[in-house]
């Protein structure tokens, strides 16, 4: 879920409103609402999916803990740079979360099994998958 609401907040962050009356805060809680709102989509999402696929009710503890937890770590890589650096830090926020992906990216392809190298040209892969998606995004909003 962590990845979704990461990459969903870059698409989202590309076509936030950021004129000169938008003060810190307003964008410090547009950013959290965001992440919010996101997180509890997801979950609903994911809750409707698993009791399809699985036909029963899925609420394990350790599932729901570890949403929460993902979902209250990209929310503050997201709102600590906009709370530092106002209107910029949503440049910053985008490179964090980006830079966060790619980790994670890194992490799964060498828990897989795959060597350095191998892992490098996955986050390779997936940064340039995500960059033509915010490309694409950008395009379309304006």
């Amino acid at each position: 879920m962590a990845l979704y609401v990461a990459l969903s907040q870059i698409a989202v962050f590309l076509v936030l409103p950021t004129d000169d009356d938008t003060t810190r805060v307003e964008l410090i809680v547009t950013v959290a609402l965001t992440s919010v709102a996101l997180v509890l989509a997801h979950r609903i999402a994911f809750q409707i999916s698993a009791r399809l696929a699985q036909q029963s009710r899925t609420n394990s503890k350790r599932i729901v803990g570890a949403q929460a937890i993902g979902g209250c770590v990209t929310t503050g890589l997201a709102v600590v740079p906009v709370a530092l650096f106002g209107v910029n830090g949503l440049v910053v926020a985008n490179l964090v979360l980006l830079a966060f992906v790619c980790t994670v990216g890194y992490v799964a392809g060498r828990t897989a099994g795959m060597s350095r190298l191998r892992a490098s040209g996955y986050v390779l892969g997936v940064m340039v998958t995500v960059l033509c998606v915010v490309f694409l995004k950008a395009l379309v909003s304006h």
